[in-house]
């Protein structure tokens, strides 16, 4: 429901409609100036004309930035939390995966199991933390809405299509080893910092943190397809639209590993594999987790 039809209903029974404190979080690094410069001014335009008669309840904005894996926000303020696409990225790399998992950059079908353990381990210390601080922050009866990206079963931790995806930027870092681009050294020193949780191991967490009752926890499927069409041009094809997507994503972490200088070398090695690999490789979809749970 969005907040207009909040406005609409409220005042179709002769209430009079509420007001809205929306707080935005990210990272400290964020460019918050741009959004309130670029989008913000829309977004509110967009809310009156879709508002009925033309009454307009206020709805105010701010930013909070900071790691959500720690306290934000003043204790039983908040009514409602939404999260889209952040919870899988957890706060650092385990020291057994910088140490054990040398050529893969991510969990691979190679990583030794103690790597998957160590990321299945931070993931439930970060989402657990991230419960107990959000539960401190929401009122009593208040939900959050929470999707991450994820896997279908709990077993094969490293064999859904988010992993394909690392593992291809994977086998391209190593031919840039070969060729003397990189140094291996730098290459063995670099994990990605994503967990894609199991749908039973989003509930296990929840239950086990205690603070939040479960009222659905589902999963659904895109496309690489699906997922472009929506953003790209209509000759764009899927794999370098994927491939325009990992690099947003990943960018900033290979820059500052690697060296800025390297990127549109990379990036074009990883655009010739996924268009090589998308004539071999059965349609390849990306899984989400997403739970609704409400403030015990």
């Amino acid at each position: 429901m969005t907040l207009s039809n909040v406005w609409k209903i409220t005042l179709e029974i002769g209430q009079q409609p509420p007001e809205f404190q929306i707080h935005l979080n990210d990272l400290n690094g964020n460019d918050f100036n741009s959004i309130f410069r670029d989008n913000l001014p829309m977004f509110q335009l967009e809310l009156r004309d879709e508002t009925s008669r033309g009454q307009f309840s206020p709805c105010f904005v701010s930013a909070v930035p900071g790691s959500f894996y720690g306290r934000l926000f003043a204790a039983n303020t908040l009514h409602f939390i939404h999260s889209s696409y952040s919870l899988m990225w957890i706060s650092k790399i385990p020291k057994e995966v910088e140490l054990l998992n040398k050529d893969n950059i991510y969990m691979a079908s190679a990583s030794p199991q103690q790597v998957l353990d160590a990321y299945y381990n931070q993931f439930r210390i970060d989402f657990s933390t991230f419960l107990r601080c959000r539960s401190e922050e929401i009122v009593s009866g208040g939900r959050m809405v929470l999707t991450v990206l994820g896997r279908r079963g709990h077993e094969d931790a490293c064999r859904e299509g988010c992993c394909y995806i690392w593992e291809v930027l994977a086998l391209v870092l190593k031919q840039m080893v070969a060729e003397g681009l990189i140094e291996e050294e730098k290459l063995h020193s670099f994990n990605i910092p994503i967990y894609t949780p199991s749908p039973r191991e989003v509930e296990e967490e929840v239950e086990k943190e205690g603070s939040f009752g479960i009222n659905h926890l589902e999963t659904s499927e895109i496309s690489w397809a699906d997922l472009s069409n929506e953003f790209r041009s209509t000759d764009e094809p899927d794999w370098h639209y994927v491939s325009r997507g990992v690099r947003a994503v990943s960018e900033p972490l290979l820059s500052e590993h690697f060296g800025g200088f390297v990127m549109d070398q990379i990036f074009e090695k990883y655009s010739e594999i996924l268009h090589d690999c998308s004539t071999k490789e059965p349609e390849t979809k990306f899984v989400n987790v997403t739970v609704s749970v409400t403030r015990n």
